[in-house]
This record gives C-alpha cells, structure tokens and sequence, in this order.
C-alpha cells in the first residue's frame, strides 16, 4: 500500500549499498576521481575517509563495481582483530584457510599469492573498511605488505577507508613510515544544504520513475539542520517522513511532515564536531 500510494516499486531510502542510488555530489565526485587515478596510476596505499553515514562505503562499492578484469578487489570488514588475525582473515578472504599456521608462513602464502596473480597479468586491490579500528601493529602488517615487490613492482595496492580517527592515528610519530607511502588521501565532507533536495529527488526517480511525491523546498534547512547533510540521516528522515505522509494522505512531503518525523525519531540538531 505504501509503494502503490506513491507509485513507488522499492523502498528509496534503504539503508544499503546499492550503487544504482549513488548520487553524485560534488564531494562525491571528487572523492570518485580520487579511487579512479589512485587505480589508474597504480597508487600503492590511499586514504579515504568520512564522517559516520557520509557515503564512504557506497562509493568503495561502486569502484569495485567498475574496476576493470585486470584488478582483483579483497576486501575486509572486521578490523578490531590482531597482526596474525588479519593476516588469516587476508589469506581466508582470497580462498586459503590458514588459521593453524605461523606468521612466517602467513606471509609467505600471501606472497606467493600476490606474485601467482602478477605472473597471471592481474593486479590485487586490498580494500579495508573501519581502517579507524586498525591497531598499530595491524597498520605495520599493511605497510609490510604493500611493501612487496617483484621483478620491481608493488604487488599489492591498499585502500583504507575509514572514520576522521584514521586520519590522527596516520599523523602519530610511529606511523611515519606508513604515513610516507601514502600519497593521496581524501576526506569526503557531507552533502551541501543546497544539495539535499536533489539527492531525495535521485533515490526517488531510482525506487519509482513515475513517483508522484513532492518535497516543499522550505523543509530542506530544518533537514539539514538535523542531519547536517549526512546521507545516511537523510535516508532515515525521509523514510520516516514518506511514512507519515502516507498516514496523514499526503504526497507532499513539507514542513509539518518533517517535524513529525523528528518528532518520532526523537532526534534533536545535529551537533557538529
């Protein structure tokens, strides 16, 4: 009933990956030129990191998506883990079970990985998510690896993609080594106020061409008054907004329809940090 009042096929605002929803702002498409010459030119470690709902992982989803059959993409999710863990799960994630070997031979495997696909003319991407959570020690593992050479060339680029915490854990004394190899790093910001009523525009012609709903553009500062441009808190306020415009027989989304939206999350402004 909810879709067929609005002549919506999908929920547009859902939390998820789904690239088809990628909308490009102008961080967002500065942020994509960035993956694309870090790609390109054979980067071998970059920084990508973000406020918490900022779109990160939707555009890390979105490379992986357009990268060419040349590049193998790992990518790994759980990061609160150990040196020899992380190399495990690497190992794991590539198709090898190694969970009872040393480190020594941890290593060696994933070398003799990387120079099988180099040998293969293929090039491996690590791609690793929440890099914020990474210990010290887990970062040195990941310089150690992208460190790796063969008939003098890197045999493995890294991308950590991560919370604005990556950035002050990559300025610490110790991380200087690591800190040198990096050469590109972006900080993809929020969406700009004025930026907001297109992006809900865009998930809305995705989720239904034909959709009927309307967004009263005096509603947009109260929204990014919460939100502060986050995609992900836009998401939630607008689902919650179409809900109570369905209730109350509304196509419009306006000014009272998003106060009663916040008014269910029980959200107060955003406070900017």
């Amino acid at each position: 009933m909810f879709y067929d009042y609005f002549h919506l096929d999908e929920n547009p605002f859902k939390l998820n990956t789904d690239t088809r929803y990628l909308y490009l702002s102008e961080e967002h498409t500065r942020a994509i030129a960035y993956l694309d010459y870090a790609i390109l030119n054979d980067e071998n470690i970059l920084a990508l990191t973000g406020d918490i709902g900022a779109g990160k992982s939707l555009l890390v989803q979105n490379m992986q998506e357009n990268l060419n059959d040349d590049v193998i993409s790992v990518r790994i999710h759980q990061t609160q883990i150990k040196p020899i863990e992380f190399l495990q799960l690497l190992l794991l994630e590539v198709g090898i079970k190694s969970f009872h070997d040393r480190k020594i031979e941890l290593l060696y495997q994933i070398k003799e990985f990387l120079i099988s696909k180099f040998n293969d003319g293929l090039r491996v991407l690590l791609v690793i998510d929440e890099a914020q959570n990474l210990n010290k020690e887990v970062l040195e593992e990941i310089r150690f690896l992208a460190d790796i050479e063969f008939n003098c060339r890197k045999l493995l680029n890294v991308f950590l993609v991560g919370q604005p915490e990556l950035r002050k854990t990559l300025e610490l004394p110790e991380m200087m080594q690591l800190k040198q190899r990096l050469r590109l790093q972006f900080h993809l910001t929020a969406l700009k106020e004025c930026e907001i009523k297109n992006y809900a525009r865009h998930r809305l012609s995705i989720a239904g061409k034909n959709n009927d709903v309307k967004i009263s553009g005096k509603c947009i500062p109260l929204i990014y008054l919460y939100t502060a441009g986050r995609p992900r808190l836009i998401n939630i306020l607008f689902d919650h907004a179409l809900t109570c415009a369905f209730v109350n027989k509304k196509k419009t989304i306006t000014m009272n329809v998003i106060e009663n939206a916040i008014q269910e999350l029980n959200w107060k402004p955003y406070v900017r940090t």
